[in-house]
């Protein structure tokens, strides 16, 4: 993973009974990490590779301020939003349930 969020989704993932799964090992965010993935998006297609040499090492920042002032939405907190995505990925057979 080369995105500290990311860390933290595996470690969540990992708590959760999904140690089994084939997840990331190795931390890539790093300079060392954004590096070796820069290296790697020479072999994406044209618009993946672009993404991803413009947005290697770059923090994303989202402000829904404006959409919870003015429409009063609410988001979902984004732990259980992963949980029950993989748990559905489970379910539909695509990944090994929590163990």
């Amino acid at each position: 993973w080369n995105h500290p969020a990311t860390r933290a989704n595996v470690e969540l993932l990992r708590r959760r009974g999904y140690a089994h799964a084939r997840l990331p090992k190795f931390g890539l965010d790093s300079a060392l990490g954004n590096r070796l993935a820069w290296l790697a998006s020479f072999s994406q297609p044209k618009g993946v590779a672009t993404y991803l040499r413009s947005h290697l090492g770059r923090r994303i920042r989202y402000d829904n301020g404006k959409i919870r002032r003015d429409l009063g939405l609410e988001f979902r907190a984004i732990e259980a939003s992963i949980l029950e995505t993989v748990a559905d990925l489970a379910r539909w057979g695509h990944v090994a349930a929590a163990g």
